[in-house]
């Protein structure tokens, strides 16, 4: 009995788990086909954007910051993402702004259905802007980075490009050489005070960054190469030429000979300046890296020998410096201001000496020798420079300006004995500067 009433009970349970289960199943197909056109209908198919940009969060205003928040840098839209329709329409409306400063969007679309136009111009995607082309910014670029801290701060960035042409004074006064008549006493042929040298040009490259209460930091560089001196001994009939005592040599005698004086400079700074009262002064306060270059070389002949003398020396400074900037002149088309700097530097100061001679029993030799002195050395500065406007963003440049150097070597310094590093030299430059001001 219980065998055939088991098998009739067993047939209606099975009949009624497969109708709950084809019920489910259809009703699941149901929902997912709906939820489906519902997805369809809801996503946006792709249409060129007048201005696809990748935004920050928090575009800035006048009173806000976009590096308010690390966390809110702008991402692109992940597989379905959407952007709400009305915002699209309300930052058509108002010309590419964005009410909605505190919320994350990028306002894009996809170029294709497999939502991978992830670059502009890829996948057929056109109309693209050339921010597309950086569409994944976490964190953004050093460029975005600048833009940013300039429109937070309300800062301004200034590049200032000149050419400047330069003077040096003749080196400190040193006997180079004697020519002596027949029959007479010596008389000075050469001395190092008469080296007065040409002019030497070079760039000048600033970048000042001032903030919104007119306090600035400043990197400039400015290089002058090669300041030259050329005198020339020639043949005098009845006369002839002696070192004077270069290197402890009086001889051998020479019948002519060549002397060259090149020398050049180049440094760099990186300054502070801020506002002091009256507002026209400015402190300035920063470090300084200078370099001086000098080379020496006398090369004579007699007879068929030939001599050659030769001191070179490199001065590399380094140190901070002080100063103050006035603005003198303010008028509706220029501007006047001058400045005053100075400071003390450690010198790591080299010299090399050598001297070359064909004549029989000269022996050369070569040297070089390296120090500073206890002190260190000085470097001032002085200038005045005008700005003119040229436009709303670019400035005609001109100006003067001048530095000393003091306690430093010079080559002609060291003619004396090669041995040691003399520090006893001084240098006085001055020049002119043209040139143009970007602002930003």
């Amino acid at each position: 009995m219980s065998a055939p009433l088991g098998r009739p009970l067993n047939n209606r349970l099975f009949c009624i788990s497969s109708m709950l289960l084809a019920g489910c199943l259809g009703a699941l197909a149901s929902s997912s086909a709906q939820a489906q056109m519902q997805y369809g209908a809801a996503r946006p198919h792709y249409q060129p954007q007048p201005r696809q940009q990748l935004r920050f969060a928090g575009q800035p205003t006048q009173g806000q910051s976009v590096l308010r928040d690390t966390q809110t840098l702008a991402m692109p839209l992940g597989e379905g993402e959407m952007i709400a329709p009305e915002r699209l329409n309300t930052g058509a409306s108002q010309g590419g702004s964005d009410e909605y400063g505190n919320d994350l969007f990028f306002m894009s679309g996809s170029c294709d259905d497999s939502g991978c136009c992830s670059i502009c111009g890829a996948n057929g995607c056109s109309g693209c802007d050339p921010w597309a082309l950086f569409p994944n910014c976490t964190p953004p670029g050093m460029l975005q980075w600048m833009h940013a801290v300039h429109d937070s701060n309300k800062a301004c960035w200034s590049t200032q490009v000149d050419a400047v042409l330069f003077w040096r004074d003749a080196p400190l006064s040193r006997e180079l050489a004697t020519s002596t008549p027949v029959g007479g006493s010596p008389v000075s042929a050469l001395n190092a005070d008469q080296l007065e040298s040409e002019l030497a040009g070079g760039p000048r490259i600033g970048i000042v960054r001032k903030d919104g209460c007119g306090n600035a930091a400043e990197f400039v560089y400015l290089r002058a190469f090669n300041f030259r001196s050329q005198r020339a001994l020639p043949v005098v009939t009845g006369s002839e030429y002696a070192p004077a005592s270069i290197f402890g040599k009086t001889s051998p005698t020479f019948a002519q000979g060549n002397v060259n004086l090149g020398s050049g400079f180049q440094t760099f700074e990186a300054n502070s300046r801020v506002r002091m009262r009256p507002q026209a002064l400015t402190f300035i306060s920063g470090f300084r890296w200078l370099e001086w270059r000098e080379a020496f070389t006398m090369d004579t002949t007699a007879s068929g020998t030939t001599t050659n003398y030769s001191s070179s020396v490199v001065n590399s400074l380094y140190g901070g410096q002080i100063g103050i900037d006035a603005l003198l002149l303010t008028t509706s088309w220029m501007r006047i201001n001058s400045w005053l700097k100075g400071g003390a530097y450690y010198n790591n100061a080299v010299q090399h000496t050598s001297y070359q001679s064909t004549t029989p029993g000269e022996t050369p030799f070569s040297r070089a020798v390296n120090g500073t002195p206890a002190a260190g050395s000085f470097v001032g500065e002085i200038g005045i420079n005008g700005t003119m406007a040229l436009s709303p963003c670019v400035n005609f440049r001109f100006g003067y300006n001048a530095y000393w150097l003091e306690t430093i070597a010079l080559a002609t310094q060291q003619l004396s004995d090669p041995s040691v590093l003399s520090m006893n030299g001084n240098v006085v430059l001055q020049g002119i500067n043209f040139g143009l001001e970007g602002n930003w």
